[in-house]
């Protein structure tokens, strides 16, 4: 994920090999030009970790920028 990482319970959040928000845009920008691709599924995304819902917000802004072009 491509948050700022903080300690939550035992864990770091977001998991330190995710993908950085850079990073999920280019991919994203790479697969939606592929016209093989009609499905994008978000695999996980925890609730109780992202308090201030900046990460969600984040990955949604990302969603929309991508599917706009």
């Amino acid at each position: 994920m491509f948050c700022k990482r903080v300690k939550c319970r035992r864990r770091n959040f977001p998991h330190p090999e995710g993908l950085t928000l850079s990073e999920a845009s280019a991919l994203l920008g790479v697969l939606l030009k592929d016209r093989r691709i009609r499905i994008i599924e978000i695999s996980e995304y925890a609730t109780l970790r992202d308090n201030d819902q900046s990460c969600v917000n984040k990955l949604v802004n990302l969603l929309v920028e991508g599917l706009k072009s």
